[in-house]
């Protein structure tokens, strides 16, 4: 071999390997859902970290007692309808925090910090807006100093072969052997947590962190709690199975597939959306309405109470 060709190699390998540039240590994923009352917003949030302060531990131990730090942030939003979900591509992959509001039929939703903004209209000018997912339009209202805070979620327990989630007023039963093939750790039976929704249950689990520390192609995946076997995993990216949604309506089990954890051209591992349906909003027309409406009737029939007096 020539020594040009030598010299050579080592750039190789770099361009080869998908980890040899790899800008962080791990990553830290959650889900937060913003409930209405048979509809709800999904907020994904993605974090790449560092380890900081970590004793010379393995790479299993690591993940489990050491802490990461996030660096890189990005947030993906899907809207779940009462029987689908749509991802709104115009709210995702930005850096901001999003956070929803329901009230009275009418969604409210605000961002803060970051630099990536929402490709929403004025969106320069306004970081509030009135939200109306039916109509795929949004209305810009200013500006928000708060965001508002996501649902925690009720947690889920194993009872024989069902997951039981309750509310106190309601209890939904949903048959393990419908989940089989839809979670990532044994662990995740112990961590769902629920929604309570008009016409069912929309359950999910709430987080994941991984690390790459095994080398490509292989994650440790790890969730919330200790570091039990059932509570970890090493496993190659490319068997994985997706990070899912669920809905449950007492009868039948839905599964939405939202994202799944990939190296997707990164040296870097990244969620690859899943979720074909989308929601894109444009500036809804402006209209009267309301109180507005009723003033208008008002004084169109006080001038004709008028009109008709001056005829007689």
């Amino acid at each position: 071999m020539s020594k040009s060709l030598l010299l050579l190699l080592p750039a190789l390998i770099l361009l080869i390997s998908p980890l040899a540039a790899a800008q962080s240590d791990g990553f830290i994923t959650s889900i937060r859902v913003y409930p209405g009352e048979s509809d709800a917003f999904i907020v994904v949030g993605w974090d790449l970290a560092y380890y900081t302060m970590c004793p010379g531990t393995g790479s299993e131990e690591k993940l489990c007692y050491c802490s990461l730090d996030p660096t890189f942030f990005r947030r993906y939003v899907f809207y779940f309808n009462g029987s689908n979900v749509a991802y709104v591509p115009q709210l995702s992959n930005v850096d901001v925090e999003i956070g929803f509001s329901h009230s009275n039929s009418s969604w409210r939703m605000a961002y803060m910090f970051g630099e990536i903004k929402p490709g929403l209209p004025e969106a320069n000018e306004s970081n509030y807006y009135e939200i109306h997912p039916g109509k795929a339009c949004v209305r810009p209202l200013g500006n928000l100093s708060y965001l508002f805070r996501p649902y925690h979620g009720i947690p889920g327990r194993v009872e024989g072969d069902t997951l039981v989630f309750s509310n106190g007023s309601q209890t939904y039963r949903v048959p393990l052997e419908n989940l089989k093939g839809h979670v990532l750790l044994k662990s995740d039976y112990d961590n769902f947590r629920a929604v309570f929704l008009k016409n069912g249950v929309l359950f999910y689990v709430p987080f994941y962190e991984g690390t790459t520390d095994y080398g490509y192609p292989n994650v440790i995946i790890h969730g919330r709690g200790n570091c039990s076997p059932d509570n970890l995993m090493v496993e190659n990216v490319d068997k994985l199975n997706p990070i899912v949604l669920f809905f449950y309506d007492g009868d039948e089990l839905k599964t939405f597939p939202l994202y799944r954890i990939t190296y997707n051209d990164s040296p870097d591992l990244r969620p690859e959306v899943l979720i074909n349906m989308t929601l894109d909003f444009s500036q809804c027309e402006r209209e009267i309405c309301g109180n507005g409406i009723i003033l208008v009737i008002l004084l169109l029939a006080f001038a004709f109470v008028l009109w008709t007096s001056r005829r007689h």
